[in-house]
C-alpha cells in the first residue's frame, strides 16, 4: 500500500473511493492518512531528445566535459510545477547571514529528503524516493528510489548510500553516544536493509505511524547526505589507511576527521543531491559562501527544463544583524525570510521603491511569542519547591499586564494568551489559551499568601517557608526577532509588585542553550514557544519531552529519550501519563485516534499549567526583489517546515533587468514524456487539504 497524507474539514469518510482506502475520520483540518493501493506508476524507458538545460551546462556538454542532460537525469525525474511560470535560466540569488552556522543555507539550498512537504504544508510528496510502501502495522517502510539518481559528481545515488549512513554513521557509538530518537522506537534503533540498488526497508520494533512526517522535516536529510563513495575514506571500517588522512588533516582522531569532512556548508568537496553545490568553505575566515548549479540535479519543470533555473546562490557574511538589515533595505538581498523585518517594518517600507523589493507574509507558526518557563525541576530544592507550586505560577501569571507589554514591545494588535495551539488549529483549546491571563495584582498577591509565601523580611520581600527570599533570574537571548529582553524587564517590574526579586540576564544563543539544555542551571527563561500549528510534532511546550522546547523540565525530557541518561530525572505522574499517550500517537496511523489522544494530552497540560505566555505570535515578513519570481507570497515560517524549502527554490528564477523575452506559461495539460511522472499534478483527493493551506494560499 502506498501512503500519502491529506485532510478533511467536517467531512466523515469511511469508504473506498477510487481505490483509496480511507482509514481516518472526521477531523477539523487534521492531517489525515490515506493509502493508495498500488500508487502512481512509472512507465519504464529513458527520455530522449526532450530535456533542456542551462546554457552554462550546454557549453560543458559541447566541450565534452559533461555528459548530455538525458544521461545525467534519472529515468523518472521529479516534475516540479512552477509556482507562477516556467522560468528562465541564469542569475545569482543574493542572501545574507550573520556569522557562521546559519541554518538558512540548509533550508534554502539543501532540503532534499526521501520525502518532502508540499508548499502548503498539507501533505507529503515523494522526493528522492519515488514512492513508498507501509506495512499494515506501521512497523515497516519500504522506499523505492528514483532509478538513475546521481550525486553532483556523477556517481550513482543508490540504496548503498542509505545503508552506509545507517551502518557507518547512525549505528556508530564513537560518533553518537545514543541513537537519534527520530529513528528509534522505545529506545530500540531502526533496522535498515537493502533490497536492491533502488529499494530500501526501514523496520521498527514498534508501530511508528508518524515516521513519514519525520522524514519530511529538515532533519530528514541525514539519511540522504552521506555519499558512500566519498565519505568511506574517512571511516576506519572502510579505510585501513585512515591514519594518514588524520595526520594530514591535523586532527586528533577519525571522529573529528569525519565531522570535518561531513559538513553541509564547510566542505566543498563533498558530493550532494542538492540543486546547488558548495564552492568554498563557510567558516570564520569566509566573507561569503557561493554555491553553483548541480549539473546532475534530478528535477525538471513541466516543460522538461532541468532545474534549477538560477545559476548561483551567494550568501554574504555580515558581522552584525544591523549590517545585514542595512544591506537588505538597500536592495542587496534578492529573497530571504530570515531578516527579522517586523521590528523595523517602517524602515523597510520607506525604502521599498528605491530597493526594488516588496514584503510578503510569513505565517508565524509558534504557539506564543514570549513564553515564560520556570524551571520546575531546578537543582536548588528551594527554588524547585517554589516553581513547582502551581498556585505560585498562577499568581505570577495574573500579575502580568499583557496588554501593556503588547502595546510597548510590539505596538500591534495581538491577543493576550498562554502557550496553546493557535485558533486556526483543530487542537485549539480556549481554556488552555486564556486561563489566568486576567491582570489582577490584588488577586495575585492573595494567591501568594495562600500558597504559603505570606511572610516577608524587614525590607518587605516575600520569604519561602524556609525563610529565604524568593529571588530568581530570567535568562534570555536578545538578538533575535522581538527582543525578549524588553518583555522580561517588564516582567521584573510587575513581579516586583508581588515583593519578589527578579533579575534578567542576556546571554548569547550558545551560552543560553548550554546553560538550559545541557546543564539545567537556569531559573527561568523567556522565548518563543512552538506548537501553534504543527502541534503533533512540536508538542514540547505541552509535554515535557523535548529538550529544545520543554524548558520548564529539561531532565524530564532526557528521561523520556533515555532513562539511563545521567541528566535524566523521573517525571511527575501527570507528565509520564502524557508521554505514554504520546507514544500511542507515534504508533498510530488512525486520524481519529490521534486527534483524541492529542486532546487528552492538551487537557493534562491545561491542568498542569507548565508555562505562561504573553501573546499570540505576530506574523513576520520576507523580502523579495521585484524581478525575483515563482515565490509564494505567503508561506509558513518553521524549522519543521524548513522554510522556504518545500516551495522548491530550484524553480525560483530571476528576470534579468534588461530581459525583454516573453516568459512562457505553464502548459494547461498534464501530458508527460515517456518515463516521467508529474508528482505535483492535481487529483480529486488534493481538494481535501489541511487547515494550514487556508492560511498559506
Amino acid at each position: 500500500m502506498k501512503i500519502l497524507i491529506f485532510s478533511s474539514r467536517n467531512t466523515k469518510i469511511w469508504a473506498v473511493i477510487g481505490g483509496i482506502v480511507i482509514i481516518g475520520g472526521s477531523l477539523s483540518g487534521f492531517l489525515i492518512w490515506y493509502y493508495i493501493a498500488g500508487g502512481p506508476g512509472t512507465p519504464p524507458g529513458p527520455v530522449e531528445d526532450v530535456y533542456q538545460e542551462a546554457p552554462m551546462l550546454e557549453e560543458l556538454v559541447d566541450a565534452g566535459l559533461l555528459p548530455p542532460v538525458e544521461e545525467r537525469l534519472p529515468v523518472n525525474p521529479m516534475v516540479v510545477q512552477p509556482h507562477d511560470k516556467v522560468g528562465i535560466y541564469g542569475g545569482t540569488w543574493h542572501m545574507g547571514v550573520v556569522g557562521v552556522g546559519s541554518g538558512l543555507l540548509r533550508t534554502t539550498t539543501q532540503y532534499e529528503n526521501l520525502l518532502r512537504w508540499n508548499p502548503e504544508w498539507s501533505r507529503i510528496l515523494p522526493n528522492l524516493a519515488q514512492s513508498y510502501d507501509v506495512s499494515e502495522d506501521s512497523r515497516e517502510f519500504t522506499f523505492h528510489l528514483r532509478k538513475g539518481l546521481r550525486w553532483s559528481d556523477g556517481v550513482p545515488f543508490t540504496s548503498n548510500d542509505i545503508i552506509f549512513w545507517y551502518e557507518a554513521d547512525f549505528l556508530n557509538t564513537e560518533l553518537h553516544s545514543s541513537y537519534s530518537s527520530k529513528y528509534t522506537q522505545n529506545g530500540i534503533p531502526v533496522i535498515v536493509e537493502k533490497v536492491d540498488n533502488s529499494t530500501v526497508i526501514f523496520r521498527f520494533s514498534e508501530p511508528y505511524g508518524l515516521f513519514p512526517l519525520r522524514l519530511a522535516e529538515m532533519v530528514g536529510d541525514w539519511i540522504t547526505n552521506r555519499p558512500m563513495h566519498y565519505m568511506k575514506q574517512f571511516h576506519p571500517d572502510y579505510n585501513p589507511e585512515i591514519d594518514e588522512l588524520i595526520e594530514e588533516a591535523g586532527v586528533e582522531d577519525w571522529v573529528k576527521l569525519w565531522k570535518m569532512k561531513y559538513s553541509e556548508w564547510n566542505n566543498p568537496d563533498m558530493p550532494t543531491v542538492n540543486p546547488w553545490i558548495l564552492t568554498n568553505h563557510y567558516n570564520t575566515n569566509s566573507s561569503y559562501v557561493l554555491l553553483e548549479r548541480n549539473p546532475y540535479y534530478w528535477k525538471i519543470d513541466t516543460e522538461y527544463n532541468q532545474l534549477p533555473y538560477i545559476d548561483r546562490v551567494n550568501f554574504t557574511i555580515y558581522s552584525t544583524r544591523e549590517e545585514l538589515r542595512i544591506a537588505a533595505i538597500a536592495g542587496q538581498i534578492d529573497m530571504q525570510h530570515e531578516l527579522s523585518i517586523l521590528p523595523y517594518y517602517d524602515d523597510y517600507v520607506a525604502n521599498m521603491e528605491d530597493g526594488e523589493y516588496n514584503l510578503h507574509t510569513l505565517i508565524n507558526t509558534n504557539s506564543n511569542d514570549l513564553a515564560i518557563y520556570l524551571n520546575i525541576v531546578h537543582k536548588d530544592p528551594i527554588l524547585r519547591a517554589v516553581f513547582s507550586n502551581k498556585t505560585f505560577r498562577i499568581a505570577l501569571s495574573h500579575a502580568i499586564n499583557r496588554t501593556e507589554i503588547i502595546e510597548q514591545v510590539y505596538g500591534l494588535n495581538l491577543e493576550p494568551m498562554q502557550p496553546a495551539p493557535r485558533r486556526e488549529s483543530p487542537y485549539y483549546r480556549d481554556l488552555l489559551a486564556t486561563q489566568y491571563t486576567e491582570f489582577n495584582l490584588t488577586y495575585a498577591n492573595e494567591l501568594l499568601d495562600t500558597a504559603g509565601y505570606n511572610e516577608r523580611d524587614t525590607e518587605g520581600y516575600r520569604l519561602t517557608p524556609e525563610g529565604h527570599r524568593i529571588n530568581f533570574t530570567i535568562t534570555v537571548t536578545s538578538h533575535w526577532d522581538y527582543d525578549p529582553l524588553n518583555g522580561s524587564l517588564m516582567l521584573l517590574e510587575y513581579w516586583d509588585e508581588l515583593d519578589i526579586i527578579v533579575n534578567v540576564e542576556d546571554l548569547s544563543r550558545s551560552e543560553r542553550d548550554k546553560k538550559i539544555t545541557s546543564l539545567n542551571q537556569h531559573d527561568a527563561t523567556v522565548c518563543g514557544s512552538k506548537g501553534g500549528y504543527y502541534v503533533l510534532m512540536e508538542a514540547g511546550t505541552f509535554i515535557p519531552f523535548d529538550k529544545y522546547n520543554s524548558y520548564f523540565a529539561i531532565p524530564w525530557a532526557y528521561w523520556y529519550k533515555n532513562i539511563s541518561d545521567t541528566r535524566a530525572e523521573e517525571p511527575s505522574s501527570a507528565a509520564k501519563e502524557q508521554m505514554l499517550i504520546y507514544n500511542q500517537i507515534v504508533a498510530s496511523n488512525n486520524a481519529e485516534e490521534i486527534a483524541y489522544l492529542m486532546n487528552k494530552i492538551l487537557i493534562i497540560a491545561e491542568e498542569e499549567f507548565y508555562a505562561m505566555g504573553i501573546c499570540s505570535p505576530p506574523d513576520e515578513y520576507f523580502i523579495k526583489k521585484t524581478n525575483f519570481h515563482n515565490v509564494p507570497l505567503v508561506m509558513p515560517r518553521s524549522w519543521s517546515y524548513a522554510t522556504p524549502g518545500p516551495t522548491n527554490p530550484c524553480q525560483y528564477y530571476i528576470e534579468q533587468q534588461n530581459e525583454s523575452q516573453e516568459i512562457s506559461k505553464v502548459n494547461g495539460n498534464n501530458k508527460q514524456p515517456n518515463g516521467v511522472v508529474n508528482q505535483n499534478s492535481k487529483n480529486p483527493q488534493d481538494s481535501l487539504i489541511c487547515y494550514v493551506v487556508r492560511r498559506f494560499r
